[in-house]
């Protein structure tokens, strides 16, 4: 192995630690707010789109208490991944599916979707099993349910 590998080398499990670091602030709600602010940034500077996206989709899995640095720090993360454009709906779409905290990222899709993808994003994202016993997934079903009658609404 040459020196250029080596240092390719090197340079890589520097990325990698700090990829494991950032993602490990940004998911902490009790992290340093400066912390968290400079782990969004660290993401929404990064060009690939397959890490930058899903870590700042992470950010909203969770609310401060304090209502304006938690609203700062989501239209931050906003901005990170709306810098990808089109090309970022799949996986905004693939986090609405999974998580229980959809306001935010649905804000970020119907920004970059049609009403064709936005609609039917939103009806792949109902759980149409059993959910009575599931808390999360009765309001998660009742948040998509009320957003598309709001925007079915709009057009009347």
């Amino acid at each position: 192995m040459g020196l250029i590998d080596k240092f390719k080398e090197f340079n890589e499990n520097r990325r990698e630690k700090a990829i494991a670091k950032n993602l490990k602030t940004l998911r902490n709600p009790k992290a340093i707010k400066e912390d968290r602010v400079a782990a969004i940034d660290f993401f929404k500077s990064f060009e690939d789109i397959d890490i930058a996206i899903p870590a700042l989709l992470m950010r909203f899995d969770y609310s401060l208490e304090h209502g304006i640095n938690d609203t700062r720090e989501k239209e931050s993360a906003v901005e990170g991944i709306k810098k990808f454009g089109e090309p970022g709906l799949s996986y905004v779409l693939d986090h609405l599916k999974k998580s229980f905290h959809i306001a935010w990222p649905l804000k970020i899709y119907s920004s970059l979707a049609n009403e064709d993808q936005l609609i039917e994003a939103l009806e792949a994202c109902l759980d149409h099993g059993d959910v009575a016993f599931d808390q999360n997934k009765v309001d998660k079903n009742y948040d998509i349910l009320c957003y598309l009658r709001a925007y079915k609404l709009k057009d009347h």
